[in-house]
């Protein structure tokens, strides 16, 4: 969540949303998710901060690679956050399909 280069994490990942959405709009219907990392840097907890009032609803787990902080609550989200799509994966192999969609 440090900005660095100048840059604003915010306007990045609204960007990023937008540039999704124009790729393929059912790719910005699903869920997301941030991690963000280099909490340990200056700035990066107002960066959090505003990051959580411009997307209130966002999951968003901070962590910090360089001192492991909030690595395990990130290991314990992801696999919450994954086993809904491996279930679905899952029910289509069984229902024949191809996965060719997800490709």
């Amino acid at each position: 969540m440090c900005s660095s280069d100048l840059r604003q994490p915010v306007e990045d990942l609204q960007k990023l949303r937008r540039e999704i959405d124009l790729f393929d709009s059912r790719l910005s219907a699903r869920p997301w998710y941030v991690i963000a990392n280099k909490m340990d840097l200056p700035d990066a907890a107002k960066n959090l901060d505003l990051l959580k009032a411009r997307f209130p609803a966002l999951k968003v787990v901070p962590v910090s690679a360089a001192d492991a902080t909030g690595i395990a609550e990130l290991k314990g989200r992801l696999a919450d956050w994954l086993e809904p799509a491996e279930t679905a994966l899952e029910q289509h192999a069984l229902a024949g399909s191809s996965g060719s969609e997800y490709h």
